[in-house]
């Protein structure tokens, strides 16, 4: 994806039409993980943070 001033965003998708990585305009990428679900259970950011994610079943 490319914005008005030519600065390009990579999504890549898994199988399932998840996104599972972005490349941002500097090179700077994030990944996404999944449970079986679908439902994000990790976002890691290359050399910022890192987010898990749980959810209740109840």
């Amino acid at each position: 994806m490319t914005d008005s001033l030519g600065h390009t965003t990579i999504i890549r998708f898994s199988e399932d039409r998840l996104p599972v990585c972005e490349i941002d305009p500097e090179g700077g990428a994030t990944f996404f993980l999944y449970d079986e679900f679908g439902q994000t259970v990790s976002i890691t950011s290359q050399g910022k943070d890192h987010q898990k994610y749980t959810f209740c079943t109840k």
